[in-house]
């Protein structure tokens, strides 16, 4: 993943990175081992002191279309030479409204996805773990019974019953991991 190619300009590195914060990071332990970046071009990043690093998450998802594109930059030069900024309330600009009617009718062409009918399951509502469940298959169930408890970010959820109902079966165990909407049980 790593390219030591020499570098082709130098970069000037801070000598003091204190002042700096960084969101959603170890900024210690990054302050004691810099991680710095210097460029980017098409799908790589290069460090201060000449590394090519593959870009495997685009930028956390912004640069899909890769760095440095010579397109994208002028067409981002044009426009922030006849407009940089425009309020977003009471002004609008052409390229806006474009691209609006742009995606409308890019939305007409997408497929409709048919949603299951999840009416008579109970779906586990978030990652969790099972830790009991209060029924066995056959069970008459009335509106507002506890059914099962999942344990998710320190907390325990009592899951219960929406309506009066009878268990068909039981699709998982207390212990069990689940992922969100996994199935926990079914209704007749």
């Amino acid at each position: 993943m790593l390219d030591k190619s020499p570098n082709s300009k130098s970069v000037n590195v801070p000598n003091d990175l204190a002042a700096h914060w960084m969101p959603f990071t170890a900024n210690r332990a990054f302050k004691k081992n810099p991680r710095l970046l210097a460029g980017a071009k098409d799908m790589h990043y290069f460090t201060v002191d000449g590394r090519k690093i593959i870009d495997g998450a685009s930028g956390m998802w912004c640069t899909n279309a890769g760095h440095g594109r010579t397109e994208i930059s002028a067409a981002i030069a044009k426009q922030a030479e006849a407009l940089d900024y425009a309020p977003p309330f009471q002004f609008g600009i052409p390229q806006a409204f474009e691209l609006a009617s742009r995606i409308a009718e890019l939305a007409l062409l997408m497929p409709e996805k048919q949603l299951p009918d999840t009416s008579k399951m109970l779906l586990c509502p978030m990652p969790g773990v099972v830790t009991s469940i209060s029924v066995k298959a056959g069970d008459q169930v009335e509106a507002g019974q506890a059914l099962a408890t999942v344990e998710a970010m320190k907390m325990e959820n009592v899951l219960r019953a929406e309506r009066k109902a009878t268990v068909l079966r039981i699709a998982t165990e207390a212990g069990a991991s689940l992922a969100v909407d996994e199935l926990i049980m079914e209704f007749e």
